[in-house]
């Protein structure tokens, strides 16, 4: 049972009352959690064994009511009575009544009356009924306007929960008791998230809310505050999610669809109506863009105060600073910190950029680009793309793990300069990247000068991370002494340091030292020579401690570039049950540093530090079966993949987004080594599997790159995935603008997909053949291919192949002047992305709605129907979406004679899909044309600019 957060609410007296009065109680009947009666000095009576307790919990659900003997007995034995039940009942009344003592004028607390018994507390002086007058009083406050109030007393109320009422008893008489008081817990549950969400606490209620749907998924009422929660806290794709969740969860576990209210919840979110709000108040959306966000460090930063404040210094006065040490040296986490701490340096932010995992030049620039949100236009360098895009922030930009890719760091950084650019960037690397103009800081060890502990950073780190698996653990004088030894034997190494205090679960501090030669006498100098200090060396001496098995997995775990779940881990490494627990391994190794578990809102993932996998790497690849595990984490990463492929096109698309993202390192390695080991069918499995994400991300150079190689050496009848690839190939020809190729190769799928039979692809190949034709201004032909893969596919076409082919057949419809026909097959393909929830390809429907409105004229319905694509495409970051309504918002501008807004909206949508590009000339197609003749160059170009930095919340506010 979730209980709501009550520390931050003054405590005060129970029952509902104003602050300031006491009210004294005899005795204390908590229900409300286990069966507990309470003196009115603070102790808690003995009330016997079950059966006693029994007839008290029975009595107590009944108070100030008569309840018959013979009901009692009942309810306490069942079947199962004693052999003289109404005396052994009597007795146990005796007992409870010299237990309880006299009530308030001598009278007894359980009277006798006719042929039965009575309890009669109190209201004060039974927690149930103190919880459910303050409910009253809360609802009142509510219905008068105090949610201050309201939120204080239902606080207070739901804090009278310590758990299942009677919990340490079961007796079937109070199951209807416990239900309704079970109900009544949850009434004020979402009574209490109801006010919190009314006094703006949206960020605050999201937590609590998160449980309260996980343990009460069918309350559709904590549904609806959730989303209300995360949509006013700018998370509106989250918000729509929860509504997803939600519809899933009711239809797989009864059958049914959310309700009414729910339903128009979720339509409010998506048109930017107010949201209902039982307070009355009315809190404004707050649109967020999420960049790349510093990593929450697993535990806090230790020493280096000086380097702390040297490196703010110098990032203050250097364009490009970077940060150089040996592996595990800690430059990754001092850049985290210096990042955190001077955030507010910067107007906007701090960006962190993970190279990790890395080791092709070419993929910085789309890792950073993928970070910042920048989709790739294949008519443009990517770098430089970057380089506009960023250049007007004044921000700080963290590249950790440059190592292995220098040269494509110093790609994109030598594109800023001669730019008057307000960013600065900060690099970790072991090797100068060599860039004009950079400003090296070498990152020291950490000191061990056992005089000065606690302020000694290396002892500090030493003694902090042993305390994880030894808590409590104060070292005394002579052991501080062999801990300064320790640290200075592994030269100050971070990595080294963390390491050996994490064997101490296992190993005495003077058998480490011994291992590690800083052997002490008790004197605090060092008796032996041997150096023991790199990282690798250390890391080799802890991995030779564990057992034979631990050894293999943890070398096997190598094969993740860039982290795992519980999941992968297990059927990559291919640990099974009734082997070792690998559950309890990944514990075993985070508590010894060699692995770091990250928990978030998408669960539990196990990241093997960059510095350890690489001294790990070797020992790996020597493995007689390094080739089999490689191949097992190709096929895990192509079945995940796959899988994508069908969540991209429905309502968890920005979830499965995000886990792809995320896997983007783990992904590259699969992909890069099926190419070098010939493995041809893994390799297009993964690459037909990633294509749909690629298009989405905006990363076209990955895309034509791996389609490129995925068709290499095509020989007899294509595959599946090959199908696949031919059809996503096409596409992407399209895409970069070469229609002559994207035709021919539009035949080869569909020529393929003739052969294979399967009707999603002959659907979607003629579909492409279509979008070809148009875009070569061949209607006619472009209709017929278009109604082919309608036909093609027929009935037996997926449903969102069938709603995409009538999507893109109404857009070729309605180009050549087929507006009837483009409308009806716009509605047609709405409801069928409606069904499957999928929002994103709800955009396109309804913008291609709002252009047909337009061709007839009905310039209310064409900006309705444009507004709600554009929130959609909006809530969703589909870019290429919203530049094309943008457009239909800019052609309705200029229909109303809002030439200058027309203008505005141009400019928004060029910057869309051409990020960065500063000239405006020619970019607006008739209305640039229109706009030259009547407004002047000044009008014009102050018009664009307004459109290059136009706040969508300003187009979307009518």
């Amino acid at each position: 049972m979730v209980v709501w957060p009550i520390c931050e609410i003054p405590v005060t007296p129970r029952g509902g009352r104003s602050a300031g009065v006491t009210v004294a109680r005899v005795m204390d009947f908590r229900l409300l959690g286990p069966l507990r009666v309470v003196a009115g000095s603070g102790s808690e009576l003995d009330l016997g064994g079950r059966n006693p307790r029994a007839v008290m919990a029975v009595l107590l659900s009944a108070r100030r009511r008569v309840v018959g003997r013979d009901r009692i007995i009942e309810s306490v034995w069942g079947d199962h009575l004693p052999n003289d039940p109404r005396n052994t009942l009597q007795h146990y009344i005796s007992r409870l009544r010299r237990v309880l003592g006299p009530g308030p004028g001598g009278a007894e607390v359980i009277r006798r009356v006719g042929e039965g018994y009575v309890l009669s507390p109190g209201h004060e002086e039974v927690d149930a009924d103190r919880f459910n007058s303050g409910v009253t009083a809360a609802r009142e406050a509510r219905r008068t306007g105090r949610p201050e109030e309201a939120e204080r007393l239902l606080t207070r109320a739901i804090g009278e929960w310590r758990g299942r009422p009677y919990e340490n008893l079961h007796i079937d008489a109070l199951s209807v008791d416990i239900r309704e008081l079970e109900e009544a817990w949850l009434d004020a549950s979402e009574d209490l998230a109801d006010v919190r969400l009314a006094l703006g606490r949206h960020r605050e209620c999201v937590p609590e809310l998160e449980r309260l749907v996980a343990e009460h998924p069918i309350r559709e009422r904590f549904w609806g505050q959730l989303m209300t929660a995360l949509y006013r806290s700018g998370r509106q794709a989250e918000a729509l999610r929860a509504y997803q969740r939600c519809r899933r969860h009711l239809v797989e576990s009864l059958g049914i669809f959310p309700g009414e209210d729910l339903r128009i919840l979720e339509e409010r979110m998506l048109t930017g109506e107010p949201l209902p709000d039982p307070m009355g108040d009315s809190t404004p959306l707050v649109h967020v863009n999420p960049v790349g966000e510093l990593p929450t460090p697993p535990n806090r930063f230790i020493g280096r105060a000086d380097v702390l404040d040297a490196l703010r210094s110098t990032i203050s006065g250097s364009e490009v600073t970077t940060v150089l040490g040996a592996s595990g040296a800690g430059k990754t986490r001092l850049a985290i910190e210096v990042g955190s701490r001077a955030e507010r340096d910067f107007a906007d932010g701090v960006i962190f950029v993970s190279l990790d995992g890395l080791t092709s030049a070419r993929r910085v620039a789309q890792v950073v680009a993928a970070t910042v949100g920048l989709r790739e236009d294949p008519r443009r360098l990517l770098p430089e793309a970057l380089a506009d895009h960023l250049a007007p922030l004044d921000a700080l930009v963290i590249l950790d793990g440059c190592d292995r890719v220098t040269d494509g760091c110093v790609d994109l950084l030598t594109r800023f300069r001669g730019r008057r650019s307000r960013v600065v960037f900060l690099a970790t690397s072991s090797v100068v990247l060599g860039l004009a103009g950079e400003t090296r800081f070498d990152v020291g060890p950490l000191g061990n000068n056992s005089t000065q502990y606690p302020g000694s950073d290396g002892i500090d780190l030493f003694v902090e991370r042993a305390r994880l698996v030894m808590p409590g653990w104060v070292p005394r004088r002579p052991e501080i002494d062999t801990v300064g030894e320790i640290v200075g034997a592994l030269d100050g190494s971070p990595l080294a340091i963390e390491l050996a205090a994490a064997r101490l679960d296992v190993r005495s501090l003077d058998d480490i030292a011994t291992d590690l030669g800083a052997g002490s006498s008790g004197k605090g100098h060092l008796l032996s020579t041997t150096e023991l200090s790199a990282p690798s060396e250390v890391a080799e001496w802890s991995i030779g401690r564990m057992s034979g098995q631990e050894i293999r997995i943890y070398e096997s775990l190598a094969v993740f570039a860039q982290g795992f779940d519980l999941e992968a881990a297990t059927r990559v490494t291919q640990v099974h049950p009734g082997g070792m627990d690998l559950a309890g391994c990944l514990a075993r190794l985070a508590r010894r540093s060699l692995i770091r578990v990250d928990r978030s809102a998408d669960g539990v993932r196990y990241v093997m530090p960059a510095a350890l996998r690489g001294i790990v790497w070797d020992r790996f690849l020597d493995r007689d079966d390094s080739s089999r595990l490689r191949r097992s984490h190709a096929d895990w990463f192509a079945q995940l993949a796959g899988r994508a492929e069908v969540e991209l096109r429905g309502p968890d698309l920005s979830r499965w987004v995000h886990v792809l993202t995320n896997e983007r390192s783990n992904l590259h390695a699969a992909l890069d080594w099926c190419q070098q080991s010939g493995e041809t069918e893994t390799l297009r499995r993964l690459t037909a599997g990633l294509c749909r994400f690629w298009d989405w991300a905006g990363r076209l150079s990955d895309a034509t790159y791996w389609v490129s190689r995925a068709l290499e050496g095509r020989s007899g009848p294509d595959s599946e995935a090959t199908t696949w690839i031919l059809v996503w190939s096409s596409y992407f020809l399209i895409e970069a603008g070469d229609l002559e190729a994207a035709l021919a190769r539009t035949a080869e799928a569909i020529a393929s997909a003739e052969i294979s039979g399967d009707p999603d692809q002959l659907t979607a190949a003629w579909g492409n053949r279509g979008i070809v034709l148009r875009r070569r201004g061949e209607l006619a032909h472009a209709v017929e291919a278009g109604r082919n893969a309608l036909h093609a596919g027929g009935s037996e076409a997926g449903a969102w192949f069938q709603a995409w082919a009538v999507s893109a057949l109404g857009a070729t419809q309605h180009q050549a002047g087929l507006n009837g026909e483009a409308r009806a097959n716009a509605e047609r393909s709405l409801r069928g992305f409606r069904l499957l929830g999928d929002h994103a390809s709800e955009a396109w429907s309804l913008d291609l709605l709002a252009r047909t409105a337009l061709t007839e004229g009905d310039l209310r319905r064409a900006e309705e129907h444009a507004r709600h694509a554009l929130l959609k495409a909006h809530l969703l970051g589909a870019r290429r979406t919203l530049a094309a309504t943008l457009r239909t918002l800019a052609l309705i501008g200029q229909q109303r004679g809002d030439l200058r807004w027309a203008v505005s909206l141009t400019s928004a949508a060029h910057a869309m899909v051409d990020q960065g590009a500063v000239s405006h000339l020619g970019a607006g197609s008739g209305i640039a044309s229109v706009a030259a003749r009547q407004l002047t160059p000044g009008e014009y170009t102050t018009a664009w600019e307004r459109g290059r930095t136009l706040d969508l919340d300003a187009i979307l506010t009518p």
